[in-house]
C-alpha cells in the first residue's frame, strides 16, 4: 500500500515539475519578446533621432567626406545658429577630392509634384531634407584622364570608377548600361552608395534652381550651348570629343565639349554644367521602352533647345553628346 502512494507521489512531483519547467519556459519567452519589442522601439527611436537632426538647413555629413567652403556658400553659422549657405548650394569632398552639392527639400522650396509615395527610394531620397549631387558632370576615371586623343565608343563604353572634380575630360561615348553601373561603383559602403541621377533628382534641382534666379528655360547665360559665347581656360574638344586640347583664356564661339567645371560662367548653386555641354542619363527608364531619360541639352543645341529643363528619351546606346551625373545615397 505505502509503495503504491509513494509511487503516486512520484508521479505528482513531475507534473508538478512539469508545470512549473513549463510555466519558466513560457515567462522567458515573454521576457524575451518584450527585450525584442525594446530594442525595435530604441532602433526606431534612434532612426526618428537621425532624421530630426538631420534638416533641408543642416545637411548630414557623409563619412568620408569634409565641408568645403565656396564664395558662393559657407559652412559657417550665422547670428541665429544656422547654416549661412544651406540654399546656395554647400560642397563636400572626399578624400580624393570627388566633390558634391547639397540640394535642399524643404516645405519652403516644395512644389506639389515632390509629394512622396510609399516608394522605398523615394523615403531615401527624402528623409534627409535634401540629396548630394555631383558638382561635375562625370569625369573620365584615372586610367583615362590622360588620353586626348582617338577617344570613342571603343574607349570609352567601358564601366569605371567616374570622378566629380574640375578639369577633367566628360565621360561620353558610354552606354547607359554602363554609366549606370560606372556610377554605382564611385561609393559602395554601408554608409553611403551612388547612383545615376534620377529623373526625379534632376526635376528638384531644376526648380531649386529656378527658384534661385536661374532662366530654366533659356540658358544663354550659363550653359554651353551652339549659340554660347565666352571665355574660358582649360581643355575643350571641337569634334565631338574625339580629340582634346589646352585652351589659355580663348573665346568659345563654336560648338565644343569643354572639360568639367572650365568656368563659373556656367556655375548654378556651385553645380557646373547643369545646362548644355553635355546631356546626363538618369536611371529614371521611358515608360515601358529600353530608353531612359536624359536631361540638360547639350553643346551642338541652342541655349533655349539645351536647356536645364529640356528631358530626352531616345538613346541608350554611346554617343558623344551624353554623359552623366551622380547621386549619393545616404544610409
Amino acid at each position: 500500500m505505502r509503495k503504491k502512494y509513494v509511487k503516486v507521489l512520484l508521479i505528482v512531483i513531475m507534473i508538478i515539475c512539469i508545470i512549473i519547467y513549463a510555466v519558466m519556459q513560457i515567462k522567458t519567452a515573454l521576457l524575451d519578446n518584450k527585450k525584442q519589442d525594446e530594442l525595435q522601439n530604441e532602433t526606431s527611436n534612434e532612426q526618428v533621432k537621425i532624421y530630426k537632426v538631420s534638416t533641408y538647413n543642416n545637411p548630414i555629413i557623409p563619412d568620408g567626406f569634409k565641408k568645403v567652403e565656396t564664395e558662393n556658400a559657407s559652412w559657417e553659422l550665422d547670428d541665429n545658429g544656422e547654416i549661412k549657405g544651406w540654399n546656395n548650394g554647400l560642397v563636400i569632398e572626399d578624400e580624393i577630392g570627388n566633390q558634391f552639392v547639397w540640394v535642399p527639400i524643404s516645405d519652403k522650396y516644395n512644389d506639389e509634384d515632390y509629394i512622396i509615395s510609399e516608394d522605398i527610394e523615394e523615403i531615401q531620397l527624402f528623409k534627409y531634407g535634401g540629396f548630394y549631387v555631383s558638382r561635375f558632370e562625370a569625369g573620365v576615371p584615372e586610367n583615362l584622364q590622360s588620353t586626348l586623343s582617338g577617344i570613342s565608343s571603343e574607349t570609352n563604353d567601358i564601366i569605371g570608377k567616374p570622378v566629380s572634380k574640375k578639369n577633367i575630360i566628360p565621360w561620353n561615348y558610354i552606354s547607359y548600361q554602363n554609366a549606370n553601373e560606372s556610377a554605382k561603383l564611385m561609393y559602395n559602403t554601408e554608409k553611403v552608395k551612388s547612383s545615376l541621377m534620377s529623373l526625379k533628382e534632376s526635376t528638384i534641382i531644376v526648380n531649386w534652381l529656378e527658384k534661385s534666379g536661374y532662366d530654366i528655360h533659356d540658358s544663354t547665360n550659363w550653359g554651353n550651348c551652339s549659340n554660347t559665347a565666352f571665355k574660358f581656360s582649360g581643355l575643350y574638344s571641337a569634334d565631338t570629343g574625339n580629340n582634346y586640347q589646352y585652351a589659355n583664356n580663348m573665346l568659345k564661339d563654336d560648338n565644343m565639349i569643354l572639360a568639367t567645371g572650365v568656368t563659373d560662367r556656367n556655375m548654378s548653386n556651385n553645380i557646373y554644367d547643369f545646362a548644355g555641354n553635355l546631356r546626363e542619363y538618369t536611371n529614371t527608364q521611358y515608360e515601358n521602352t529600353k530608353y531612359h531619360f536624359s536631361v540638360g541639352g547639350y553643346y551642338a543645341r541652342n541655349s533655349i533647345m539645351g536647356s536645364a529643363s529640356e528631358q530626352y528619351a531616345f538613346s541608350d546606346e554611346p554617343i558623344g553628346t551624353t554623359g552623366f551625373r551622380v547621386c549619393l545615397n545616404i544610409l
